[in-house]
């Protein structure tokens, strides 16, 4: 808790957010997923993970022309476009749970500190789900 909550200069956070994304909670599940997806491998022979995950967005999630997708033919991926076009999806969708089915989408992509760090951030924020 924070100084100012303990001594009754904010109000503390009580309500559940149900239905809803309040900018605090947006802010921080979007920190956690632009660290994960700015961190996935784009070269080598590690099985291009950047590429399986951008390939898949595209394909499966977004469900868009796949040369609308910012790969290139040697399966690197330009990692600003991107985040362009992910952080667009994540802040100006009109529906609240649009991010929450993003997060769900790339849980399957990585590890147990993904969702460890996205819990943890729902749980300190009041969420719902």
């Amino acid at each position: 808790m924070r100084f100012s909550e303990r001594h009754g200069y904010k109000p503390i956070k009580d309500q559940l957010q149900i239905e809803s994304l309040d900018l605090e909670l947006k802010n921080s599940l979007w920190s956690i997923l632009y660290t994960y997806v700015k961190n996935l491998n784009n070269s080598g022979n590690e099985g291009y993970e950047l590429h399986s995950y951008c390939l898949s967005l595209w394909l499966n999630f977004f469900k868009l022309p796949i040369d609308t997708s910012p790969i290139y033919s040697d399966r690197s991926v330009d990692r600003n476009e991107l985040h362009k076009h992910i952080r667009s999806y994540f802040f100006e969708t009109p529906n609240w749970y649009d991010p929450y089915d993003l997060i769900q989408f790339t849980a399957h992509f990585t590890d147990n500190n993904f969702i460890s760090s996205i819990n943890k951030i729902l749980e300190r924020e009041k969420s719902a789900y």
